[in-house]
């Protein structure tokens, strides 16, 4: 959950009849629905806006009060990048339970018949992985060069935090 320190909020409790941007994936809303019960509130307590990816402009914007479904490492950055005094709360400090932010399904039967290609993306990824904790200037290029809209100190920012979150080994646990 993320807002803007002017915003006066401080807390959770505060968000009772504000609006909140969520990118509109249901299990985010879930979550926020858990994270509201905890804090005695209820969703129907809050107006919950849709926005996809522009939880960055909807905040900036005052077109929402607070943003859930963002991570503290991007747009909790792309906020401070922007001059904004963004208040980032982990969803573990709200009482969710840490979960894995990376999820690679596939399904069995794919498994069976295209195993080289399952390996092959997994060592891809892997690969990639440790490129970025080699080479986090070439990753910030490669990113800045798919996404022209974000400046460079923002996305220099952004893969800085992301680096420690990374696995240690560069590998995946099947």
């Amino acid at each position: 959950m993320i807002w803007l320190k002017k915003s006066k909020i401080r807390g959770i409790h505060d968000l009772e009849g504000k609006t909140i941007a969520v990118p509109g994936i249901p299990y985010q809303e879930d979550l926020l629905e858990s994270v509201l019960t905890e804090a005695g509130l209820k969703l129907e307590d809050v107006e919950v806006q849709r926005v996809a990816y522009e939880l960055v402009p909807t905040l900036l914007q005052r077109k929402a009060d607070a943003i859930f479904g963002g991570s503290w490492n991007i747009e909790g950055i792309a906020l401070r990048e922007h001059g904004a005094r963004p208040v980032v709360r982990r969803v573990q400090e709200l009482g969710i339970p840490s979960y894995d932010e990376l999820v690679v399904i596939t399904r069995a039967d794919r498994v069976a018949k295209e195993p080289r290609a399952i390996r092959d993306f997994i060592s891809a990824l892997s690969r990639a992985v440790a490129m970025v904790k080699r080479d986090p200037e070439a990753a910030v290029e490669l990113i800045e060069a798919s996404n022209s809209a974000l400046g460079h100190e923002e996305v220099e920012a952004q893969v800085k935090a992301t680096i420690p979150l990374m696995s240690a080994s560069a590998g995946q646990e099947p």
